[in-house]
Parts: structure tokens; C-alpha cells; sequence
């Protein structure tokens, strides 16, 4: 291509239509081998995104070097999204997440060091993206601050994305057997690869790079980010290998956390060919006891993170991070939850916790799916008599020792109930989310004048919505529609119920509608609008509520209500009227009578011949979670025990013992 016919990218101006859909809005940056300009797509309203235009593609441009890797890297989280690319006569561009502003200029922006707190944050959101790069079969070879942007909007702006893959080399491929192995380094001396303040002794040395020299360079860019590199004044090639190789570990790492003492040292282990530890660098970072599993889910505030405990052989947990503690955080009030619980049968336990300064980290059971999965992978149709009746024997016992330490809930419904992950445990259905960040948990216990524990009294005027609309009560509903409630209550002259602050009554009535919602349908299952929900649980009568019967479609793949009484088709327990009657009667003060509760169900299971023995629904038939119990759990006599018996044994919550405790005293 001659000098000539190269784009003259000032020709791309504002408005320009490119590709068909992408529209210029303005140019971004440019160097030697093009531009990158934000782009809007006509697609898709108020979507923008960055377009990288490269004016050299015959004569050493490496932009389909780079969209080839991007090709890749679809597939893995976290990464650049590519949403387009193309080529023209004298130009090939591609369309990629606009990103903000990359990590070496907010340090300079934010005075020239970020805290230890943000030190590690960054350390595992960089790994994480260095990881996924690894995961296709790449390097990047050129791991530095400015390769490392944050996302441009709303929770994006937490990501780390890690860019310019124009040095990537693979270092895979496939064997004599056809099979995909690690390729042998290149022999002799290399070409200089990466930037000389960042890259590895192995890079300096001209040593063909793998995986660990990508980890250094991720090692000297968070040390730079903290408290900066001890050469970081040099800008010869030469005098900076000459000054990492006399660096001591303690000079390099003066004033870093702990942790980077070991990850130094596990680095330094490392050969070309060797994967990395890359769970066991990320538990340096949180704490030394637990090694990461998998990534099992992620949120605003955090993530949850499967781990195993290194001091006992085969046992995991899960671990859930938070990164924003004193902005709105709610960790450490799970934690602190999660402690008064312990001294409670049948609840998560807390296995650790910690913190550095704003940042913090508990470990504690690890479960398996909610009820409502469960429900959804049966097809959608609904558990057996047995099964909910077990559930919402199970389900109470769980409210009822939250209820004990003085605290409701707030939010009871099918999603925040999970089973447990092994053996009996599966059995056990756990109540978890006590720190949603939207305040739900909440003392309804205080002390009175005398200093004794007492009822706090309920708050007065409009309360916030706190709740999943389909399963709260109308109390909660009305603490919403203050004005709404007073003219109800005028229309049935009940003015004695006017209560807004949500009691241990509220959290029931979430139960009650969840064991409905395992069995059949909710009347009001199709609305979403809160109001009009609430509308509907005003008119709905108990009859409505408990006798919504329902038809499989010919597919089994979902429910079709049919709101009146066929013989042929069954209905929630009978029991469940009772319930429903005694829970009208309760006000905001009242202690439920958790074992009259525990008595109707149970002796709904007793009539259905149901035990806690059965199988549920989504147990297979390999399942084998009653394990036999050992010689100290029989009966004194050596007789083997009744089912009823060894159900209690087994479950604590099978036993009506459970129920009448009055713990709290309130």
C-alpha cells in the first residue's frame, strides 16, 4: 500500500456512518497505526461503543491479530465484548465495550497511590482477566496499568478489562496426536516483547514467555498501582533487568500487603510451561485458610466463591466477598446474623469472616439450589402433598430460630430458601440473604426503660417497601399506601389492625404463600404491579387462595390455573386453612404459636402417610442422603428405631420438642 492511498482519518468526522450501523460521535485517541473514535449504534437506542480503525493492514497491522482473540474470548466472562468488525479497501476496523479511563491515569488522578483495600481489589479483578486470557490458549505479553480500563457505566465502572492484544501470542497447539499441548519455547534469543519497567527477567533475558511471565508483569503493575517499583525512574531496558535482578524481596515489596510476600515467592517457583495456581493467588489475597474453587455467582456488592478448607481433607464451603463495606455494605451485618445463629439448630453456620480495613470476606455453609429452582427443574409442576408439607415444616423451623435471636426477615419466598449440598444434608432447607443491600433483616427486638428486652414499637407513618410483593403480607403493602390502607380499613371498620413496622406475623405470612406457591399457583401469580397485587390479596378470599387448582398443559412444561373446584384435581393441604385463619388473627406484638403451626402440618403429613424419610421430588433415585445412623445414635436396647423416631434423630426440625421452645421469651 502506497503512503498515499492510507485513510486519512480526519475524514472520519462526527456523524459518519461506518459499517452500516456504527455512527461517529468522536474521536477517542489515535496513534502510528490508526484511531479509536465512540461510536453510537443505530441499532440499538443509546448504545454506544468503541471503534478501533486501522489504516495498515498489509504492512504490519495486527488489528485481525487482535480480533481474532477477541473471537475467543466471547465464550469467557469478563472480558471486551466484541460486537462487530469489518474491512474496506484501505482500512479494517472493529467494534469493541467502550471502556473509561485505564489504571495508571485514575492513580495519577486520585494522587499517585491507590489504598491496600483497592490494592486487592484490583489484584484479583486483574488476575481474573489475565486468567481468562490464559483460558484460550494465549499470553498477552504486555500486562501494564494502561492495558487495564475500567468500564464506562453503571456497575461496569467496577470492571477491569483488560485491552490491546496486538503482542498476544499463542502458546498452544496441537501434538502429534492431534491433541492440544503446550508448545516448546523457540530457541535462541527473542524479540523484545512488552514494556521494560513491567515484563519478567525471562522477558529481559529474551526467553520465550508463557503464562508466569504474564503474572509478573501483573505482579510489578499492582505494585506499581500501591506503592510503586524501585526502578520506576530508569527508562534504559538494560538498567532496569540489571535493577530487578538486585532488588531484594524486601525492598520490592516494602509497604505491600503480606500476602504479595508469598505470591513473590510462589512465582518465583514457576517454569514456562507450568500452569498457574491462579485459584490459590487469589486466596492469598483473601485469606490464607481457603482455596477457590469456582466463581458461583456475583452481584452489585460482591461475589460468592466455592472454596476448600485447607486444614480438612474434602470439605467446602462457600465464600461470599464483599468489596464496599463502609459505603453501603452490608456484610457485617451477616456476620453478625450469621454469629448469634450459630448457637441455633438446623441454621448456615460461619465457619470464618474477616476484613481488611473496607474490605471483607465470610465463610459459611455451602448449599445447593433454592426451592424455586428445584420447582422449575420439575417441570414446573407442583411438589406432592408430602413434599410440602415437609417444606414448610422445614421452612418454619428456619424462620422461627431467626425469630429466637430477635430478628424477621423480611423478604421469606421460594429463592431464599436452599437445600444443602451433601448427604443429610440435603434434607435441611436453609433461609439465607440476611444482608440484602436494601436493609430487609431487621431487630423487631429492644430494651425498655428498665434496661429488660422488650417488642420495639412499630414505627409510625409511610414505611419503605421492604419485600418481594408476590409473597408479603398486606401490612407491608400498606405500609407503602398509607392513604390506600386508611380507606380500606374505613370501607371494613377495622381500624384496630392500622400497623406499618412489619413484625414476626409479616415473615409468616411470606411463608404461608410461598408453601402455597411449591403446591399450586398464587391467584395473583401472573401481576407484577404492586399494587395491583395488593389489590388482588384484598379480594381474594381464603377459598380463592387454597383451592386455585390447576391442569398441566399436554407438554408438562407449565401450570394453567383454573380457578374453580374439580374433584378431579387436588388442592393445597387442608390444613392450610387453619393456618391461614390463626394467621389473621395475630397482630404486630404477637408471638406466633410456632407449634400449633409445626401441629397442623404435621398432622397433615400424618393423614397423607408422608414421613421425612421419603424422597423428595428432586432427589434421583441414586440418592442415598439417609445415611445409616452410627452405634451411639440407636436406641439404648439395640432395637432398631421407629421411622418417626430416627426421622427426629436424623432431622432436628422433625420434632415438635423444636418448636416449643420459647428462646427469646417474647
Amino acid at each position: 500500500m502506497l503512503a498515499e492511498d492510507k485513510v486519512d482519518f480526519k475524514g472520519f468526522t462526527q456523524g459518519k456512518i461506518i459499517g452500516g450501523r456504527w455512527k461517529v460521535i468522536g474521536k477517542l485517541g489515535e496513534g502510528a497505526m490508526g484511531a479509536v473514535y465512540k461510536v453510537l449504534d443505530k441499532n440499538r437506542r443509546n448504545f454506544y461503543a468503541a471503534m478501533k480503525v486501522e489504516d495498515d493492514l498489509f504492512e504490519g497491522g495486527v488489528l485481525k491479530l487482535e480480533v481474532h482473540v477477541l473471537q475467543q474470548l466471547q465464550k469467557m466472562k469478563g472480558t471486551v465484548k466484541l460486537y462487530d468488525s469489518g474491512r474496506r479497501q484501505n482500512y479494517c476496523f472493529m467494534v469493541i465495550t467502550l471502556c473509561d479511563k485505564d489504571l495508571m491515569t485514575l492513580k495519577r488522578e486520585h494522587g499517585g497511590a491507590f489504598s491496600e483495600l483497592t490494592i486487592l481489589r484490583l489484584a484479583i479483578s486483574t488476575l481474573f482477566a489475565i486468567k481468562q486470557v490464559h483460558e484460550i490458549g494465549y499470553v498477552h505479553r504486555d500486562v501494564k496499568p494502561s492495558n487495564c480500563m475500567i468500564g464506562k457505566y453503571g456497575r461496569d465502572r467496577r470492571m477491569i478489562y483488560l485491552i490491546d492484544f496486538g503482542m498476544a501470542r499463542s502458546f498452544v497447539a496441537k501434538d502429534k496426536n492431534g491433541k492440544l499441548a503446550i508448545r516448546k519455547p523457540r530457541d535462541g534469543d527473542q524479540l523484545f516483547r512488552g514494556t521494560p519497567r513491567y515484563c519478567s527477567l525471562n522477558t529481559h533475558h529474551r526467553k520465550e514467555q508463557g503464562r508466569v511471565d504474564d503474572l509478573w508483569c501483573w505482579f510489578y503493575t499492582i505494585i506499581e498501582l500501591h506503592v510503586g517499583l524501585p526502578w520506576r525512574g530508569l527508562s534504559d531496558e538494560r538498567k532496569i533487568s540489571t535493577a530487578k535482578e538486585n532488588c531484594s524481596p524486601g525492598n520490592l515489596l516494602k509497604g505491600c500487603p503480606n500476602e504479595f510476600g508469598k505470591i513473590h515467592d510462589y512465582l518465583k517457583t514457576l517454569k514456562y510451561e507450568d500452569r498457574p495456581d491462579y485459584y490459590g493467588l487469589f486466596s492469598e489475597i483473601i485469606g490464607g485458610r481457603w482455596k477457590v474453587i469456582e466463581k458461583l455467582g456475583e452481584g452489585g456488592m460482591g461475589a460468592i466463591y466455592k472454596v476448600a478448607d485447607r486444614n480438612r481433607k474434602n470439605f467446602f464451603a462457600a465464600m461470599k466477598v464483599e468489596n464496599e463495606l463502609s459505603e453501603g455494605g452490608v456484610l457485617k451485618l451477616e456476620v453478625h446474623l450469621l454469629q448469634k445463629l450459630q448457637k441455633m439448630k438446623g441454621t448456615m453456620k460461619l465457619y470464618d469472616s474477616g476484613n481488611r480495613r473496607r474490605y471483607c470476606f465470610m465463610v459459611m455453609t455451602l448449599c445447593d439450589k433454592d426451592l424455586m429452582t428445584l420447582r422449575r427443574e420439575y417441570g414446573g409442576r407442583p411438589f406432592s402433598e408430602s413434599t410440602t408439607l415437609r417444606i414448610a415444616i422445614s421452612t418454619l423451623h428456619a424462620i422461627k430460630q431467626l425469630h429466637e435471636i430477635g430478628y424477621i426477615h423480611r423478604d421469606i419466598k421460594p429463592g431464599n430458601f436452599m437445600i444443602g449440598k451433601f448427604g443429610r444434608d440435603r434434607r435441611t432447607v436453609y433461609l439465607i440473604d440476611f444482608g440484602d443491600f436494601s436493609g430487609m433483616v431487621r431487630s423487631f427486638v429492644g430494651r425498655d426503660e428498665k434496661g429488660s428486652l422488650a417488642i420495639k414499637k412499630p414505627r409510625s407513618g409511610n414505611q419503605l417497601f421492604r419485600g418481594t410483593p408476590r409473597y408479603c403480607s398486606l401490612n407491608t403493602h400498606y405500609g407503602k399506601e398509607q392513604a390506600r390502607m386508611f380507606l380500606f380499613l374505613l370501607k371494613t371498620n377495622e381500624f384496630l389492625k392500622i400497623c406499618y413496622g412489619q413484625g414476626r406475623v409479616d415473615d409468616l405470612w411470606c411463608w404461608l404463600h410461598t408453601v402455597i406457591e411449591l403446591r399450586t399457583v398464587l391467584p395473583w401469580w401472573h401481576l407484577t404491579n404492586e399494587r395491583e397485587i395488593m389489590v388482588a390479596k384484598e379480594n381474594c378470599s381464603p377459598q380463592v387462595l387454597l383451592e386455585v387448582l390447576y391442569r398441566i398443559d399436554p407438554n408438562f412444561t407449565k401450570l394453567v390455573p383454573v380457578f374453580f373446584k374439580q374433584t378431579a384435581l387436588q388442592t393445597c393441604p387442608t390444613e392450610f386453612f387453619k393456618i391461614r385463619q390463626y394467621l389473621e388473627t395475630l397482630k404486630y406484638e404477637d408471638r406466633p404459636d410456632y407449634h400449633g403451626l409445626f401441629s397442623e402440618c404435621a398432622a397433615g403429613l400424618k393423614r397423607v402417610n408422608g414421613s421425612f424419610l421419603d424422597p423428595y421430588e428432586w432427589e434421583g433415585p441414586e440418592e442415598d442422603v439417609c445415611t445409616a445412623l452410627s452405634i451411639s445414635e440407636s436406641c439404648k436396647n439395640g432395637k432398631p428405631l421407629s421411622k418417626a423416631k430416627l426421622a427426629i434423630k436424623i432431622y432436628p426440625f422433625a420434632s415438635a420438642a423444636a418448636f416449643k421452645q420459647n428462646i427469646l421469651k417474647l
